[in-house]
């Protein structure tokens, strides 16, 4: 004998129809994880997740004992260190567009030695460290606490600027045009030329008479790259 009852007692097409589109919807959801997995497997850089390493990003210490060695930056072993703020900025705005603002503010303080260790740890409020490893604000209000802190003085800047000169025995020499302008640039950061043009017209200044007639004075659509080629090109004639 058929057995006409409805399957299950009490329940109406409607509550059917619900319950259906409950698992057609709950399928949809699973066949979308499964897909955004699928494809993550597929392409392992959506996985990679900024990451820090200190010696990789390098150190800053103004007075680094001169026994690791002179100039602006010192490389001992495996690790890099910075006596010069605006090189170490650099390097920062570097590590920023890699690895991301909130992973460079949250771990710069780990890449100051000696004296910058110090102002940080012992002349910064707790709020200001605070501040300073907050979110928010890019890179750019670490850069400047770092820069009000450390520049050279302007007399030591434009002392150091004045006794850059790019001469024809460095031509002969075949010295590289880019370990003038480089310092040049440092100094005169320091001395308040903010500008590229500003920076590069000093350069150009202090260039041997004879080596500069055929360098175009810079402009504001000079680059510090145009302008070392451009010099470079005179030094190999």
């Amino acid at each position: 004998m058929e057995d006409h009852r409805p399957p299950h007692p009490g329940m109406t097409p409607q509550d059917h129809a619900a319950i259906a589109q409950n698992l057609l919807t709950m399928m949809g959801q699973v066949y979308a994880n499964n897909a955004g997995a699928n494809q993550e497997q597929a392409n392992p850089i959506n996985r990679v997740r900024p990451s820090w390493r200190s010696d990789e990003v390098g150190y800053f210490n103004p007075h680094l004992d001169a026994a690791m060695g002179t100039g602006d930056i010192v490389q001992s072993g495996k690790d890099t260190y910075y006596r010069n703020v605006y090189l170490f900025i650099d390097r920062i705005r570097d590590a920023a567009s890699v690895r991301g603002g909130d992973v460079v503010r949250a771990n710069l303080s780990t890449c100051l030695r000696g004296s910058a260790q110090e102002w940080y740890s012992f002349e910064l409020t707790q709020l200001e460290r605070d501040a300073l490893r907050g979110l928010g604000e890019g890179v750019d209000q670490r850069i400047q606490a770092l820069e009000k802190r450390f520049k050279p003085s302007i007399l030591i800047s434009m002392t150091a600027l004045t006794s850059e000169k790019y001469s024809l025995a460095d031509a002969r020499n075949r010295r590289e045009p880019a370990s003038f302008v480089q310092p040049i640039i440092r100094h005169a950061k320091g001395a308040g030329f903010d500008s590229v043009k500003a920076q590069l017209t000093y350069a150009w200044n202090q260039i041997d008479v004879k080596l500069k007639r055929d360098i175009l004075k810079p402009n504001d659509n000079t680059t510090t790259s145009s302008f070392i080629q451009g010099l470079k090109a005179k030094k190999e004639i």
